[in-house]
């Protein structure tokens, strides 16, 4: 894997590294191996599926659950609920169907 040296870095990961990192993660050879596989993917991936979950929040008139939260604790919590679909996303990803890993999480962001 690659780091991208614009102003904002961006790990960059080919489409065999991706799938092999969530092969790890869903077949858990061993808990350093899962920890360290999720680790990267949330690196490749974090903070853009963060931002599609926080999109659609703040787009949501129905989000009562973040109502009379401050900015910081509104981060926090959408923070919290991205890294839970996303861990769901690796755990229900199939390769296999030909999607690419990027268009399932932005699928399952919106």
């Amino acid at each position: 894997m690659a780091l991208n040296n614009q102003a904002t870095t961006e790990i960059q990961a080919t489409t065999t590294e991706i799938n092999n990192l969530i092969a790890i993660v869903q077949t858990a050879p061993s808990v350093k191996a899962y920890e360290r596989a999720i680790r990267a993917l949330w690196a490749i991936f974090g903070d853009f599926f963060t931002a599609l979950v926080a999109k659609k929040s703040y787009l949501l008139d129905s989000d009562f659950s973040l109502w009379g939260c401050s900015p910081a604790e509104r981060r926090e919590n959408l923070a919290g609920n991205a890294y839970m679909l996303f861990y769901k996303a690796v755990l229900d990803f199939e390769p296999s169907r030909k999607v690419p890993f990027a268009a399932y999480i932005a699928k399952i962001g919106e």
